[in-house]
This record gives structure tokens, sequence and C-alpha cells, in this order.
């Protein structure tokens, strides 16, 4: 059966990354999603990215009892100085005892024309399917599935956050970060 996690979405994308990353680490799950709400539709910035993630994971702890620990995915637009903007998946993985890891996947540059979208108030997957014409992008390979053909999408950029979080509970890491 394997260790009960929740994961405080119904997107299959972060369902399927949570499932993926524990397995690769060779830690057996029993995935348990569970639909949370969040006050923001588009974070924008690390720090709202990042507490969007804590946030749905502490969500899902709640929501799910038999949970060990739970998992947060949110995505953001976080801009890079006065460059561009990157969308980075951040990760929150948190046990009952409170203790919380954060892990971040790659970012990619959103394309200026989704950008200006955004500033004015658009989600970005509302833009990517204006101007790309394709529904529900986030549920899918993502607007880094569109830019790159499917190459990279956005099940490999959440696992990798996913993944990222998990490193100070490996158990030989254990004692290295104080949990």
């Amino acid at each position: 059966m394997g260790r009960v996690i929740a994961v405080g979405s119904l997107n299959s994308t972060k369902i399927n990354a949570v499932a993926k990353a524990y397995s690769m680490f060779g830690i057996t799950v029993d995935v348990r999603p569970v639909k949370v709400q969040t006050p923001t539709q588009q974070p924008l910035g690390l720090s709202e990215t990042t507490n969007g993630a804590v946030l749905r994971a502490r969500l899902a702890l709640e929501a799910v009892n038999e949970a060990e620990e739970a998992v947060g995915i949110e995505t953001g637009l976080v801009k890079v100085g006065d460059l561009t903007y990157l969308n980075i998946p951040v990760a929150a993985i948190m046990s009952r005892d409170g203790y919380l890891t954060i892990g971040i996947g790659p970012g990619f540059a959103i394309p200026t024309s989704l950008i200006r979208n955004v500033e004015l108030g658009m989600e970005l997957e509302k833009a990517v399917e204006m101007r790309y014409g394709y529904a529900n992008a986030g549920e899918s390979m993502g607007l880094v599935g569109i830019l790159t053909r499917g190459l990279v999408t956005r099940l490999d950029a959440n696992t990798w956050s996913v993944l990222m979080a998990l490193i100070p509970r490996l158990p030989w890491n254990r004692g290295l970060y104080g949990g």
C-alpha cells in the first residue's frame, strides 16, 4: 500500500508528479488528491508562489486524516530583475508534526505577449488559451510543453519541484536539516 500522501490539488500533473517523485526515491505511496481553495488565481513573485504551495499542503493535510504528510504545488510567475518573468513551480511538503520542506523546479521565460496579459490581470492559463488555442494547458503538458513541443512538460517541472522538496526528508539526509 505505502505511505499515505495528501495532495492539495485535483490537477493530474500535480498528482502524477507527487507519485513519480516519491517512486524515483524508492518510496511507495498512496496518493490522495483533495480539492483545496487558495486565494490567488495567478501567483506573482516567489513569496506568493511559495505561500500558495504551503497553504495547499496544509489544507490537504487537514482534509485527509490518514495522511502522514501532504504536498502542495503552486506555479507562479517570478520577475527576474527587469529582464523577464520565469514560470516556476514550487512544492511544499508538510508532515503532521509541522515539518516543512520546500523545493523549486525548473523555471522558464514567459513570452512577452503573455506577460502583458498577466500584468493586466489575466490568469496565465487563459492567456495561453487565447494565444495558442490550447484550452486547459495546465491540466496537461502546460505552457512549457507547448513551447518545447512536448520535450519538457508540466509533469516534468512539477516532478522536479517535489524531488527537490524531498531531499531533506531522505533517510540518508536525516539530521542534516534539523527536521
